[in-house]
């Protein structure tokens, strides 16, 4: 048998898990609280996310004015710096880590 059938075989589960269907459960909150904390976690991840987009474009808006001799200031901000970020990946990573800080976790949906 060759390498690669192996090694197929090795990541086999990771795929099939990958798959599975999953929902935020927190110890103490309901269906009420959870779709609540989901709208809010959200709003907050969207507007954090078009705040790092717009820092990190080459257009001047009004948190980005131009700079003395031309050009346009730059934000040391990290997350701003970086002009190849996706906003959506940023987006659903802040929605994830809200969620989390509030002490949700994604569980497997139970049959």
């Amino acid at each position: 048998m060759t390498r690669s059938f192996f090694l197929a075989l090795a990541l086999a589960p990771l795929a099939v898990a990958g798959c599975t269907p999953t929902q935020w459960v927190h110890p103490d909150k309901g269906v009420a609280n959870l779709e609540q904390d989901q709208a809010e976690c959200s709003r907050m991840a969207r507007n954090q996310s078009q705040q790092y987009a717009s820092a990190s474009s080459p257009w001047p808006t009004s948190a980005q004015p131009y700079r003395e001799g031309g050009g346009v200031a730059q934000s040391n901000d990290t997350m701003a710096s970086a002009s190849r970020r996706d906003p959506f990946l940023d987006e659903a990573r802040l929605a994830n880590d809200c969620m989390q800080a509030q002490g949700y976790r994604l569980m497997p949906v139970t049959k």
